[in-house]
């Protein structure tokens, strides 16, 4: 059966961000990721949102406090004892005076996702997205469909040798069938 990608705005996420750790803006770089997964919008944490989780090794591993507390949102911040201060303070102590992160980011596919026509999926994101003027369109044929985005993304990861709990990205979009 084929269906249409509906009410999910892509973008190209950084694997490592390139505003934080220096990583390569580069398509080798990026893959597509659900705006709702990439941005912290109303994710409540690092654990359901990769936005966040580039705030929490940030803060982790350059000692800001700000970043810290963008890994969560403020709503789950209320609800935790101590608010965002004792969340910010359990990872001070965790990372120590010199934190180093290891992490190795699985990117998995699902069948069910399949590719798709780039005019088709263009014609539809440009409807969600007012600066989409500003993209270039003068891709080589051979661009003209992209592949399936991945459905998972998997991170495990430890801090200071200590792992750390696995993170699993849903990166399944809304569809409908097509009649």
């Amino acid at each position: 059966m084929e269906h249409v990608y509906d009410g999910s705005s892509w973008q190209g996420g950084h694997v490592i961000a390139s505003n934080f750790f220096a990583g390569p803006g580069e398509r080798i770089n990026i893959i597509p990721m659900l705006k709702s997964l990439n941005h912290p919008g109303g994710s409540a944490t690092f654990a359901d949102n990769w936005g966040r989780l580039e705030y929490l090794w940030h803060g982790i591993l350059s000692g800001n406090d700000g970043n810290l507390g963008r890994a969560y949102s403020t709503g789950h911040a209320e609800n935790h004892p101590g608010g965002k201060p004792a969340l910010i303070d359990q990872w001070r102590k965790l990372a120590g005076d010199k934190p180093s992160i290891t992490f190795r980011v699985e990117v998995e596919y699902d069948d069910s996702l399949t590719d798709f026509n780039r005019a088709e999926f263009q014609a539809r994101q440009d409807n969600l997205n007012s600066y989409a003027h500003q993209y270039d369109r003068n891709r080589p044929e051979e661009m003209n469909n992209l592949g399936a985005p991945p459905s998972e993304i998997v991170v495990d990861w430890s801090l200071n040798g200590v792992d750390q709990a696995r993170l699993n990205y849903d990166n399944h979009p809304t569809r409908t069938p097509r009649n």
